[in-house]
């Protein structure tokens, strides 16, 4: 019982270290790698949806909150 409650907190301090960059570029290359499953066709498509950077990422989200306000 220790034993799992003292995983558990190691995984959420482990969690909680990772900054919203790593994790979105995590997400990203997950993608990516998903996409050459895909038939040949669609591969290139897939690639191009799943290739913004963080830092483009942020401009779009930012000036997509701007225009809400």
């Amino acid at each position: 019982m220790m034993a799992r409650i003292a995983l558990y907190c190691s995984l959420c301090l482990l969690l909680a270290g990772c900054s919203n960059r790593q994790i979105y570029e995590s997400v990203q290359a997950d993608q990516r790698r998903k996409c050459q499953l895909l038939p040949e066709t669609q591969i290139e498509e897939c690639l191009q949806r799943h290739s913004q950077t963080y830092r483009e990422y942020l401009r779009e989200k930012r000036a997509i909150e701007a225009q809400s306000q």
